[in-house]
């Protein structure tokens, strides 16, 4: 099975609709001061597997690795402010 365009673009819209209901949720819980910002951490890491295809879905500090021939290779980057000023030549 082959993944097309337009499947790519159901399951994309599919995971933003998904994280945008994740994200009201913690609006919902923030205003009503059932958590507070210093009790949250985000992090999702997902894939969707069709035959041999995957779309990795990813925010916050958690990676995704592929596993190939028992070598694991890196496929995403932490989205966290240290990485961005590691990414730009500030050291830690």
């Amino acid at each position: 099975m082959k993944l097309k365009d337009f499947d790519a673009q159901q399951i994309r819209e599919r995971i933003e609709a998904y994280a945008h209901a994740m994200q009201e949720s913690l609006d919902t819980e923030l205003a009503s001061g059932q958590r507070t910002k210093l009790s949250l951490g985000t992090t999702l890491t997902s894939a969707y597997v069709i035959g041999l295809e995957a779309i990795i879905s990813h925010v916050g500090d958690s990676r995704a690795y592929l596993l190939s021939d028992g070598v694991l290779k890196q496929q995403t980057e932490d989205q966290t402010l240290a990485r961005k000023l590691m990414k730009f030549g500030h050291s830690e």
